[in-house]
């Protein structure tokens, strides 16, 4: 699962790779419309300011997703916020399929493999996305902090350096701006 993926750049690796080594689908949770986005802190001023920019066409970037998303027939989304979509996902869980109407049914366990959580960095925008979708991560599964050293805010390595110190995880490490936290394998 991706939470926040506005182009699909991460998305198109993420997908790829789980169809690679046969680890199942990628759902992508995003709303793609400027409207619901909440601005992410006082150090993000400059990204801030490109949500009111009429430039900016989140119908445009959703479509450049949807591109990139049919290469690989893998992806599935649920175009809203990382928080009203949870219950989208469960019942996707309980159907044990996600249906996207561009892209198509794809299987949902409900057993997360990877998640990325690359939405809004700002602390407590990073914590919710962590709580509402960690529980769905399996043992040995891999939680990945997008900007956890980001130049705009603290709030991803915030959050990060918490769940460091969490038994909820038991080996880190950080490659380019992103830190990577498996959960336990040990019985939970």
């Amino acid at each position: 699962m991706e939470v926040g993926c506005l182009y699909g750049r991460s998305a198109c690796a993420l997908g790829f790779l789980a169809r690679f080594h046969a680890l199942g689908t990628l759902i992508c949770v995003d709303p793609w419309n400027t409207a619901e986005l909440t601005d992410q802190g006082a150090a993000a001023a400059l990204i801030n300011a490109e949500l009111s920019n009429p430039e900016v066409n989140s119908e445009t970037i959703f479509r450049v997703f949807l591109g990139t998303a049919a290469l690989l027939g893998n992806i599935g989304y649920i175009r809203k916020t990382s928080g009203n979509a949870l219950s989208d996902y469960q019942t996707a869980i309980r159907a044990g399929a996600l249906h996207s109407p561009e892209l198509g049914s794809i299987p949902v366990t409900g057993q997360l493999s990877v998640l990325h959580i690359d939405a809004n960095h700002r602390y407590d925008h990073v914590r919710q996305d962590v709580e509402t979708w960690s529980p769905f991560l399996k043992s040995g599964g891999w939680l990945l902090l997008d900007d956890y050293v980001w130049a705009f805010g603290d709030g991803p390595q915030r959050v990060g350096d918490e769940l460091l110190a969490s038994p909820l995880y038991d080996s880190a490490f950080v490659s380019g701006d992103t830190l990577f936290l498996r959960r336990t394998t040990a019985s939970r």
